[in-house]
């Protein structure tokens, strides 16, 4: 079954350019967590509000800071607990200027998946460097986190290609 943690009202979602993509993408989490469901694996959707790149800024941090409603980051935490993430998709568009990502983090042993978006502006100068600094270090990260920013969770991804189109 499908943990649906309610979208909290008034939280920050992309600027209104990026509004019908950002409606597909969440629409996508939504049908890849039924997918999941109907396999027979727990699936968590997340939805954050604000997403930004970061580039070694702050506290030599690179990767995605993805800000979740309280409600759904305590639902991760208690998700992730007793699970070990094994495995990752990841799912990427590119539209109205900005690049659009889906994660799937996939605990294959205990067939839990962890489903939440991404996004991001193509030219922004945080992304150049994110890329340049993956391209050294062969990895990219995202950091979930809750508004008081009192504790992240920290996902790894190895194949950092996959978060860049070509165009950059």
């Amino acid at each position: 079954m499908t943990d649906k943690v309610n979208q909290s009202p008034g939280v920050d979602t992309p600027s209104q350019d990026f509004g019908d993509h950002w409606d597909s993408i969440l629409t996508d989490i939504e049908t890849t967590a039924t997918r999941y469901d109907n396999d027979g694996w727990k699936s968590l959707a997340l939805h954050p509000g604000h997403i930004t790149p970061l580039a070694g800024k702050p506290d030599n941090l690179w990767g995605f800071d993805v800000l979740l409603p309280d409600d759904e980051f305590a639902t991760l935490e208690n998700t992730i607990a007793d699970v070990t993430i094994t495995d990752y998709e990841l799912f990427s568009t590119e539209a109205s200027g900005g690049v659009f990502l889906m994660s799937v983090m996939r605990a294959e042993s205990e067939t839990v998946a962890i489903i939440f978006p991404l996004y991001y502006r193509l030219g922004d100068d945080s992304i150049s460097a994110l890329k340049t600094h993956t391209a050294k270090t062969g990895s990219v990260r995202t950091y979930l986190r809750r508004l008081e920013n009192d504790r992240r969770i920290e996902f790894q991804y190895d194949k950092p290609g996959l978060f860049f189109p070509s165009q950059l």
